[in-house]
């Protein structure tokens, strides 16, 4: 018990250093930074249109509505747009560690000896991506997604009625701020056909919650839907040519290098007129099915390295918890849901012919991972095994120590 009690000590320790030297680091990188970066630039540019032309314009061109909208809500404040982004994403990774540790202590019941490490984690789970610390809309899209996913699981719980509509209105608020929310789609899908079957949800209230989604999503795109006849997001090639980034990403894949610049790839399409490169990621999976294939399997393998790296054993874990799911045929467990989001994800993304996919975009799965898995360590009393709470918290000892010490070099 005096060894346990040491492991645990120390695990609490190298998590909190770890956190507290990655803000450090973060600060440094991203935060004091009085300058757009990178992606951050034309984030910046797309509010400054807004700014100049009104919401109409900017929606029509192209943008990210909600974002825009509590940024320009919090800027009126702060008078600084670039500084206003950036206290957008850290308010939303504070909203999004509240949302997850809300649901471990208040909604599970989280045994007390483990809210401290539930609590470690969840935080180092947010402040290792530095997308939370930069003037992007990924952060605020993530806590309306961990807002919509929070609901869906207590609706499967049972615990309120309401959770669906406040769903809908979490997922189209996430539509709003960026298109990915497709990604999520089949597990969300797949969670709301298994309540309907299990008649924990009436086809009245799904109906309802769809009208509500449909119909606030038209209300933040309604411009562009009046103007264009469809959904306007932000278009990557803009300012260069249609399909430019999807000839990029298709010639980086099939040269094997990372990085080309737009003089590159010209000089690559006048030298080699004969090669057709695709002016969309639909033809880009189409136009070579062995190397999409290829290319997909090595994609996938990344991914689950990575996750791996993040959670260690507990992603071994939570595999084997939806294995039992699957097996005892239970659809409305939670795990299942995790995992199709997480496996639809995934694919989608290791199917697009790019050379590396960018594991920001997966941020939020690793700590969906971690909740769910401590939710099922609560429910078997991980107290009982001595063997199980031990490498639990040896676990996490290792992951502080290994990530503290990779600070500022990965």
């Amino acid at each position: 018990m005096k060894l346990l009690q040491i492991l645990k000590s120390a695990t609490w320790i190298a998590l909190a250093t770890a956190i507290v030297r990655l803000l450090i680091h973060r600060w440094k990188h991203y935060l004091s930074i009085p300058y757009p970066i990178k992606d951050e630039i034309q984030f910046v540019n797309k509010f400054n249109f807004f700014l100049e032309n009104g919401w109409v314009d900017s929606i029509v061109s192209g943008t990210s509505p909600v974002f825009n909208a509590i940024v320009f809500a919090v800027d009126v404040f702060i008078q600084n747009p670039f500084i206003s982004m950036k206290v957008v994403n850290v308010l939303s990774m504070l909203g999004i560690i509240g949302i997850w540790t809300v649901y471990l202590f208040k909604v599970v019941n989280l045994s007390r000896p483990y809210r401290l490490l539930a609590f470690l984690v969840i935080t180092y789970l947010t402040v290792v991506y530095n997308s939370f610390f930069s003037a992007c809309n990924d952060s605020l899209f993530l806590f309306w997604i961990s807002l919509g996913i929070y609901h869906l699981l207590i609706l499967i719980r049972g615990y309120s009625k309401t959770s669906i509509t406040i769903a809908s209105v979490a997922f189209a608020l996430a539509l709003g701020t960026r298109e990915l929310l497709v990604f999520y789609l089949p597990g969300i899908l797949f969670v709301l056909g298994a309540l309907v079957m299990e008649k924990k949800l009436k086809l009245g209230n799904l109906a309802f919650s769809f009208g509500v989604f449909i119909g606030l999503t038209g209300l933040i795109y309604l411009p562009s839907l009046v103007q264009k006849g469809t959904l306007a997001f932000h278009d990557k090639n803009e300012g260069i040519y249609d399909g430019y980034w999807q000839e990029k990403n298709y010639l980086q894949l099939m040269l094997g290098k990372e990085g080309l610049s737009r003089a590159e790839v010209e000089a690559y399409k006048e030298a080699n007129p004969s090669v057709a490169l695709p002016k969309s990621y639909a033809a880009g999976i189409l136009m070579n099915p062995t190397l999409t294939l290829k290319n997909a399997i090595r994609q996938l393998i990344l991914i689950n390295k990575a996750t791996l790296w993040k959670l260690g054993l507990v992603y071994v874990f939570f595999l084997t918890i939806v294995w039992k799911s699957l097996w005892n045929r239970d659809f409305l467990s939670p795990s299942l849901l995790v995992f199709l989001m997480f496996g639809s994800f995934s694919l989608a993304f290791a199917l697009l012919p790019i050379s590396r996919v960018e594991y920001r975009w997966f941020i939020l799965f690793p700590l969906l991972i971690f909740v769910y898995s401590m939710e099922q360590l609560n429910l078997q009393n991980v107290k009982k095994s001595s063997f199980l709470e031990f490498a639990l918290y040896a676990n996490f000892l290792i992951i502080g120590v290994v990530h503290s010490l990779l600070i500022g070099i990965w």
